[in-house]
């Protein structure tokens, strides 16, 4: 699953014509604001809100979720379950780092159609009309 998506987000790129073109449609429709590092949590699109979002996502599902909390207690060292704390950490950024960068690549693909608007697709079905494209 996450190869096909690694996929589908490099040929995309690709076919919109490069990383530089993808930030610059996001840019410019207002989605990505890649030197904006203002520190405010309600600034919209920023990387330091992106971070700050992503940390704290990211500490609640690998600290404070009682269902890890109980896997970590199961094992049976101390240095095993801050191994298999850091590794979900990491595992989490990795995937909601990905989850952005596929959600700006959709909107590069799609920046002069909508098709939400239109009403060619819904919400929910949009994942599903892109890969099929």
């Amino acid at each position: 699953m996450y190869i096909c998506i690694f996929t589908i987000t490099t040929v995309t790129i690709y076919n919109v014509g490069g990383v530089s073109t993808v930030i610059d449609i996001a840019h410019k429709g207002g989605r990505f604001d890649a030197f904006n590092f203002d520190p405010s949590p309600f600034s919209r699109y920023s990387i330091m809100s992106l971070l700050l979002y992503t940390t704290f996502f990211s500490v609640f599902k690998v600290c404070a979720n009682p269902a890890i909390i109980q896997r970590h207690l199961a094992l049976s060292k101390y240095n095993s379950a801050r191994r298999a704390a850091l590794a979900s950490g990491i595992v989490i950024a990795v995937l909601k780092s990905g989850a952005v960068i596929f959600g700006i690549v959709i909107y590069a693909s799609y920046h002069d159609c909508d098709p939400i608007l239109s009403k060619s697709s819904s919400r929910t079905a949009l994942w599903q009309i892109f890969t099929a494209r």
